[in-house]
Order: structure tokens, then C-alpha cells, then sequence
């Protein structure tokens, strides 16, 4: 295994408060070429043309019904959250205009921004803040779990607050709700008068961007809301995002200037452009390529899981398969700022063929023949195949099954049963590390492939730990107890870590970073050069 000193490494070496930046949800950036950071003064106004592959997924911009990134990417710029992080993981308020909390870290008090308002000019109310998170909670997205230990939800108009009690402490929450991709700020009055499908496709912002219009497959064009409250962000008029299915003709209407930036899944190309002499944003490691092990069928038994991850030879995978823009990586991603990276000691992560063999030979397995499901027209096809060479020569016969990735979106967004051996996402980076877990691990999570096995006992009380623990220190011991148990188990398999996307911009785009979060909210200080 890759013996390299990672980013989190050399922090702990160099002896960084590494609780303090866990407890922020804090994660590094790695450099590239200069950067479109601001130069001279912001000019206001014009419009910012945003190539992407994808557009708005399953739930279309219903912020209660979706939670795929190219929904919510969007629906950050369009809704606010209570609070924000700067990258280095500094909490600052948004809806909130203050927050307070107890020792135990089980009562949250945010005081409401006095004067903000939605785009169509109503005020936003405590009333809006509670009902978006009981939306949360009645919903089935993954992230209501957030919410399941929550006691009282109260709130006093005329103190402008909100308060939230949970029967125990949740060490996380400022972090969950500083995330600018989780829980939007919605108003009920719009969204109970709205129907079901005008929500997918229509907005009242709480955001820096109000919604225009969505036309599936080729664009999405919002406008600066003029009521937001921090005026005078946003400084463009506004974005329009527009939709090109291939990343090829992307980049070429990038260098041609007919788009001024744009996000690519393929690292290749990025590459490209960046010698052309585009701006290549800043890369993190906020992304794991994760293969989520089905326990119905041959790998209910540990022997079979084991065998499957002593096949894989990550390393190989994190060069070749990755294009040399991948790390090994457990399931907390590597910008997770005090967890332990994995290591040649970690349980079933040294390639050993022999080993996968024996395993299979004890479980009366010898020539398992695994189906993995994956999205079929994603960069990660090389990934698959070249993991499908390694295996075979365990004796596993991997069937590839290449499948729109609205089915696998409908597994872990609304709950759809659980297809295939193995079913490969690809995870984007969490707010606070007990993210990185949450949906798969609980019970009621829809990734759970092993719901009701009691396989998962040491995994569940692991996770409860998690999830109470107010001490910073032993928060950051639960995590790295989970990575090894998930190891020991091999519940899932990780096949690398890399950054999620790669940003290229013009010269003529001011202002504008990815930020360590992946929620593009630096596009509130974007501004066009003329």
C-alpha cells in the first residue's frame, strides 16, 4: 500500500489542533495553477455562462425530495442554511444571525436575521426555519437521521428563535447545519401552496440566487435575488448552467470562450485545459469511490467479503483506474482532518490473492460469480474493469452491469430496495465526519444492505458513539474504531479517494474558488472582468 504522508499526516505532524478542526468540520486544499481569486476591485453585473455535465437529478430542485450533488449544488446558491463555514472551517452566520449551545451539546438556540426575507419579499420566520426541518424529518432522504434523537423543536417570534433539544448529545449539528448543501431554508407558505411538481422546477429563494427557469437537457438560468440580505453579494446579474452531456465538446466551448467555466468528472480533460491555459481550481480529496456490498447472497458471509477485498489491489486502482488523482482512502474521505489514513495494517487492505483464495475455499465458495452495478455512463468504467481483472484472479467472476444512475440514485434517495451484489457510488464529502457513515450504517438508512443482521452489532454501537460523543478526542477514536471494524468486516470496499470535480474557468472570471466543501458558494463573490 501507498506509503506516502498524506495531507491529515502531515498535520498531526506538525502538531495542528486537530480537535478543534474536526469539531469544525475543517478540510485542506491542495494548490494547482493561479487560481480566478480577485483581482482589483468587483465589477457588479453581467451574467455568468456555468458548463455542467449533469442538471438537477430524482426531485428536480424540490429541496425536500432530492439530495444528489447536481441538485443541491444548485440549490445552494438558491436557498441559505442557518450557518456557513469559511474553507478553513469556521463557523459564520447566514439565516442565523447568532447561535448558542450548551456544555452537553444537546440545546441549540439560533436567533433569526432580523429583516431577511424571501425573494418574493416575505419575511422569513421562525415558523419557515422550523417547518424546513420538520419537512426534513417527515422526508426520506438519508439525512433526516440527523434529526432522529431530536426532542423539542420550539420557537419564540418575538425573540426571533429557534431552539433545538435532543435527548442526547449531538456533537455534530452546528456542522450539519452549516453545511450549504443540507438543510435549506424554505418558506411553508410557498411550499404548501405549490404543487408537487411546480416545486421541482420553481423557487422562492432565502438565497443570493432566485430560480428563472430549469429546461431539462439544457439549462438552468438563475438570477441575482434582489432581496437577499447581504447585499451587495451576489455581484453577477446571474448564472446560467448550462447542460453539455459531453465533456469533450465542454472543454472545446470552454477555449473557445463560449462558456466562461465549467465542472468536469474526467481529470483527464481537466488536465487538458489547464495546459491550454485555463484556471484549474483548487483540488480536494472530498470524494471516495465506495462499493456498497449487498448481504443477500454470497457475500452475507464474511468470508466472501473479506476474500472480495483482499482481491483488490488498490493501490493499482488509485494510479491507473483513478489517472493518478486517486488515494487510498477508507470511507471518511482524506480531508477529514484527524482520522487515521489507512495503513498496511488495516485488516483486509493489503492485496493477498492467496489469502482471497483460502478465505473463499473455507466458505464453500471457490468461483463466486458477483454482479456489480454502476452508473453507466460515469468515468469510473476503467475502475471497474480493472478491479474485475483483479478479482478474477482470486477466482471471482465480477459481472459488470452498467445501469442509468437514476436507479441507483432511487436506492439512496427515496428508499428503493437494493439491487445487485455490489452497487458503486461515488460519495461526496461530509460536513462533519459522522457523515461519512450515516447513510449506511443506521438501521434505517437506505444503503443498509445488512438491516437487521446481527453482523452489524459492534458496527451500531460504534456508530451510537459517534454520534453522542461530546468529547472531541474520543470522537475522533470512535471514527477510526469504525474505519477498522469496517475494515475487519468488509461491509463495504473503498476503492480510492479523489477530488469530486475539476473546476476550469477564463481569465475573464474573477472571484471565484472551489471551495473545500464542494458547494460552489464562492459564486456569491464571482464577478466578470469586461
Amino acid at each position: 500500500m501507498n506509503s506516502s504522508v498524506t495531507r491529515r499526516g502531515l498535520l498531526a505532524l506538525a502538531g495542528v489542533g486537530v480537535t478543534a478542526l474536526l469539531l469544525a468540520g475543517c478540510v485542506t486544499t491542495t494548490s494547482t495553477n493561479a487560481s480566478s481569486s480577485s483581482d482589483g476591485d468587483p465589477v457588479p453585473g453581467g451574467t455568468l455562462v456555468y458548463g455542467t455535465k449533469s442538471e438537477p437529478g430524482n426531485g428536480g430542485l424540490d429541496p425536500f425530495s432530492t439530495a444528489v450533488y447536481s441538485s443541491t449544488a444548485i440549490q445552494a446558491l438558491i436557498y441559505d442554511t442557518l450557518l456557513t463555514k469559511d474553507n478553513d472551517g469556521t463557523l459564520r452566520p447566514l439565516i442565523a444571525e447568532s447561535w448558542t449551545t450548551n456544555d452537553d451539546k444537546t440545546e441549540f438556540v439560533f436567533t433569526i436575521r432580523d429583516g431577511a426575507t424571501f425573494a418574493d419579499g416575505s419575511p422569513i420566520t421562525v415558523d419557515d426555519v422550523a417547518f424546513s426541518f420538520n419537512k426534513v424529518r417527515e422526508s426520506t432522504l438519508s439525512k433526516k437521521s440527523y434529526l432522529t434523537d431530536l426532542k423539542g423543536l420550539t420557537t419564540d417570534a418575538v425573540a426571533r428563535t429557534v431552539t433545538f433539544t435532543f435527548n442526547k448529545s449531538n456533537p455534530a449539528f452546528l456542522n450539519i447545519v452549516s453545511d450549504r448543501k443540507s438543510f435549506f431554508i424554505v418558506s411553508q407558505n410557498w411550499y404548501d401552496t405549490t404543487s408537487e411538481q411546480d416545486r421541482q422546477k420553481t423557487a422562492n429563494a432565502s438565497g443570493a440566487f432566485s430560480l428563472d427557469h430549469w429546461t431539462q437537457g439544457v439549462e438552468v438560468v438563475l438570477t441575482k435575488n434582489s432581496k437577499y440580505w447581504d447585499q451587495p453579494k451576489p455581484y453577477l446579474d446571474g448564472i446560467t448552467f448550462k447542460v453539455v452531456p459531453d465533456e469533450n465538446t465542454l472543454l472545446t466551448q470552454l477555449q473557445s470562450g463560449q462558456i466562461d467555466a465549467g465542472w468536469f468528472w474526467n481529470s483527464t480533460l481537466a488536465q487538458q485545459g489547464k495546459d491550454s491555459g485555463l484556471t484549474l481550481g483548487e483540488l480536494q480529496s472530498t470524494s471516495t469511490r465506495v462499493l456498497y456490498l449487498n448481504s443477500e447472497g454470497a457475500f452475507n458471509d464474511v468470508r466472501v467479503r473479506q476474500a472480495f477485498s483482499k482481491a483488490v489491489d488498490r493501490d493499482q486502482l488509485a494510479k491507473v483506474g483513478a489517472q493518478g488523482f486517486g488515494e487510498v482512502s477508507f470511507v471518511t474521505e482524506p480531508t477529514q482532518i484527524g482520522v487515521d489514513a489507512p495503513n498496511d495494517s488495516t485488516p483486509n487492505y493489503q492485496r493477498d490473492v492467496e489469502g482471497a483464495k483460502q478465505l473463499l475455499a473455507e466458505a464453500g465458495q471457490t468461483n463466486p460469480t458477483i454482479s456489480l452495478v454502476y452508473q453507466a455512463d460515469s468515468n469510473d468504467k476503467s475502475t471497474w474493469e480493472l478491479l474485475k481483472q483483479q478479482a478474477a484472479e482470486a477466482g471471482i467472476t465480477v459481472d459488470l452491469q452498467p445501469v442509468e444512475y437514476s436507479r441507483i440514485q432511487a436506492v439512496f434517495t427515496s428508499g428503493a430496495p437494493f439491487f445487485g451484489d455490489i452497487i458503486a457510488v461515488q460519495n461526496v464529502g461530509r460536513p462533519d465526519v459522522a457523515g461519512d457513515f450515516n447513510q449506511w450504517v443506521p438501521e434505517s438508512a437506505n444503503l443498509n444492505a445488512f438491516k437487521g443482521s446481527t453482523q452489524t452489532a459492534r458496527l451500531q454501537e460504534l456508530f451510537g458513539q459517534l454520534t453522542s460523543e461530546a468529547d472531541d478526542q474520543k470522537r475522533l477514536q470512535v471514527a477510526n474504531d469504525l474505519n477498522q471494524e469496517i475494515a475487519e468486516q468488509s461491509f463495504i470496499v473503498v476503492a480510492y479517494a479523489t477530488p469530486l470535480s475539476y473546476s476550469l474557468s477564463t481569465s475573464k472570471v474573477h472571484g471565484y474558488s472551489p471551495d473545500p466543501f464542494d458547494s460552489r458558494t464562492s459564486l456569491l463573490t464571482t464577478w466578470i472582468g469586461r
